[in-house]
């Protein structure tokens, strides 16, 4: 079960990442819908949200608004002094923290990377540092995943998937053999954007080259393989030989 101070604390942290209300004092009121398991708290139980508000305050994240005369006990608002020392209290780290962070490690890619890249990751970036998603990922649970998609946005900007199956382009630019899969609606996304507009996942991977090479079938036994201009006997393959399907439509069987 969420604990009710510890939720509109968060709340108030994450109204703080966002820069909800500009410049003006951020604040939340117990009472009112941002926290409705104040209003159902009694007894040990409101005492408890009260001794997590007054930590909070006592370590100089946030200041307690009290009832007067009757109403002393009852707690009316809780205003942010510091979102920094409220990350502290809440063990969380500032998601603009957590992009500077991941700032190097993208910086590197941009350095000769075409323009529309830098857009992106500057776009990408504002949304990160008011702890929303982009491109489909947020932080710091995608930090990994982020820097793999630079990396393949820039390889394929590059054309570097040419030649190469998708698994293989995949381990060459990100080091990941499954990570262009993970990613590929990221990866669209940011693609698109820069270049096509709208269009399919699917179709924008296959016009770029992104194409999974399908599994080999197996076959053992007296085949040959016709060619142009050549009949390759294949009998004396041993165990199997592995073929693309397309290349079945080549197969011979011998005559009996």
């Amino acid at each position: 079960m969420t604990d009710p101070a510890l939720e509109l604390l968060n709340t108030l942290f994450e109204r703080w990442q966002r820069g909800d209300n500009g410049s003006k004092t951020l604040s939340l009121s117990p009472a009112g819908r941002d926290s409705g398991g104040y209003r159902a708290t009694s007894g040990n139980c409101r005492e408890s949200f009260h001794a997590v508000m007054a930590n909070a305050a006592s370590c100089g994240a946030v200041t307690l608004k009290w009832g007067r005369f009757e109403a002393e006990h009852e707690l009316l608002r809780v205003l942010l002094v510091d979102g920094h020392k409220l990350a502290v209290f809440l063990g969380r780290t500032p998601a603009r923290t957590q992009v500077d962070a991941l700032a190097p490690r993208i910086a590197p890619l941009l350095e000769h990377a075409p323009p529309w890249l830098q857009t992106c990751w500057d776009n990408a970036a504002t949304r990160w540092q008011r702890g929303e998603s982009a491109l489909r990922l947020r932080l710091p649970q995608h930090t990994a995943d982020i820097e793999r998609l630079f990396k393949a946005l820039l390889a394929v900007s590059r054309n570097q998937q040419a030649n190469l199956d998708l698994r293989s382009f995949s381990v060459q630019a990100t080091g990941d053999s499954k990570a262009m899969e993970r990613l590929k609606a990221s990866f669209a996304e940011a693609w698109c954007k820069a270049h096509d507009g709208a269009r399919d996942v699917d179709d924008l991977y296959h016009s770029l080259g992104l194409i999974k090479t399908p599994q080999p079938v197996l076959l053992r036994g007296a085949v040959n393989l016709c060619g142009e201009q050549t009949l390759l006997d294949l009998s004396g393959v041993r165990p199997w030989i592995g073929l693309p399907g397309e290349i079945l439509a080549h197969l011979v069987l011998p005559e009996r």
